[in-house]
């Protein structure tokens, strides 16, 4: 007798859960995002402490229906840097930062900053410049789409600076200086 009200109990407890909703299957869903930078870069940290939180807060907000398990793969560890595009749209991932300066081929206009140097000092006022320019130049959104991805986003930085151990006011000043930049950079110098 103790065993049919234990079952009887248990057979309307469920009955009661899945008509609230309660018993409703979450779906998984499995995302690698992945950078050829190593989470100390600024951007690569933005995606890790910014964009994936945001996706899974937005995503509880709604109903929690899904849920993504993130792979994070920085720092060239599944996709090199300058591969970022081709990785994506290969499906060696599913999410990643594609760091266009080293993609210059396949987006020129993307590179718009990096070939106009100098520029704003604000990050805002370039994002948003760039942001409007991926929006209305059919071009920008064309080189996304032949390479098989679909534009989410983009990020901007500061500026760069000049740091030396010694004063330059003049272009002497450099004379017989070893001076290093980071990769495309270099051609600034």
């Amino acid at each position: 007798m103790q065993r049919r009200s234990f079952q009887a109990t248990l057979l309307a407890t469920a009955i009661g859960l899945c008509s609230t909703g309660a018993l409703q299957a979450q779906q998984i869903i499995k995302l690698t995002a992945t950078a050829g930078h190593p989470p100390v870069f600024l951007w690569v940290k933005t995606m890790d402490e910014v964009f994936i939180p945001e996706v899974d807060k937005r995503l509880a907000a709604a109903g929690n229906k899904y849920k993504v398990e993130w792979t994070k793969a920085y720092g060239g560890t599944l996709i090199k840097l300058g591969s970022e595009s081709k990785g994506v749209a290969d499906g060696v991932a599913d999410i990643g930062l594609v760091s266009t300066v080293f993609e210059a081929a396949k987006f020129p206009m993307q590179n718009v900053s990096y070939y106009t140097p100098f520029g704003s000092e604000d990050v805002g006022v370039v994002s948003k410049t760039i942001a409007d320019m991926q929006n209305s130049i059919p071009a920008m959104a064309d080189a996304w789409n032949k390479s098989g991805l679909t534009y989410l986003s983009g990020m901007a930085l500061d500026t760069y600076h000049v740091w030396t151990k010694f004063p330059i006011t003049r272009i002497e000043d450099l004379q017989g200086k070893k001076l290093s930049a980071p990769g495309p950079a270099a051609n600034w110098v």
